[in-house]
C-alpha cells in the first residue's frame, strides 16, 4: 500500500469506521499488517488523546453555553420583575380611585392583579407545584390600611396576595 493509502486507512480507523481486521479485509491488507502498524504508530493512543481533547473541549462549550443561559433567565427575571411592578404601581393608583361600594370597578380592579401575579409566578416556576391543586378564593380587602405593592427589588411571590388562576 502507498503512503496515502495507509493515511486513508488510518483515518477510517480512527472515524470509527471498522476494527483492524474489518479495515485490513476492505483495503486488501493482512489483518496482521494493520494490527502491527496501528501498535507502532499509535493509532489508539492519538484517538484517546483526541477523544480527551474533543471532551475537554465540548465541556468548556457546554459550560460557556450555561452561563449565557444563566445569564438570559436572570436577565429575564430581572425584566420580568420590573414590568410586573409597574403594573402593581399602577394598580395601586387605580385602587386609590375606586369607591369600595362599587362592586364593578372592584371586580375589575382584582382581575387586574391576575396579570403581574400569573406572569410573575410563571418566572420563577411557582405554577408547576401548584397544576394538581383545585383553584383557590381570592379576598382583597379595601379597608385600611390599603395593600400596596412590593417595593422595588422584592419578588413577586412576597405580595400581600396570592392567585391562582383556572
Amino acid at each position: 500500500m502507498t503512503k496515502i493509502e495507509w493515511l486513508e486507512l488510518k483515518a477510517a480507523y480512527q472515524r470509527g469506521e471498522g476494527s483492524c481486521a474489518e479495515l485490513a479485509k476492505a483495503y486488501g491488507v493482512k489483518p496482521g499488517s494493520v494490527s502491527s502498524r496501528c501498535r507502532r504508530e499509535g493509532w489508539r493512543v492519538e484517538m484517546m488523546e483526541l477523544d480527551a481533547q474533543v471532551g475537554r473541549l465540548v465541556g468548556q462549550d457546554l459550560t460557556q453555553r450555561a452561563q449565557t443561559l444563566a445569564q438570559r433567565r436572570q436577565n429575564f427575571l430581572e425584566r420580568t420583575l420590573v414590568e410586573s411592578e409597574d403594573w402593581l404601581d399602577q394598580i395601586a393608583k387605580a385602587k386609590a380611585l375606586v369607591d369600595v361600594d362599587d362592586i364593578d370597578s372592584l371586580r375589575k380592579l382584582v382581575s387586574t392583579w391576575q396579570i403581574p401575579v400569573e406572569y410573575g409566578r410563571k418566572a420563577f416556576g411557582l405554577n408547576e407545584a401548584e397544576n394538581n391543586r383545585p383553584p383557590t378564593l381570592v379576598s382583597i380587602s379595601m379597608a385600611n390600611p390599603p395593600i400596596s405593592a412590593p417595593m422595588k427589588g422584592t419578588a413577586i411571590p412576597s405580595m400581600p396576595i396570592d392567585w391562582v388562576a383556572e
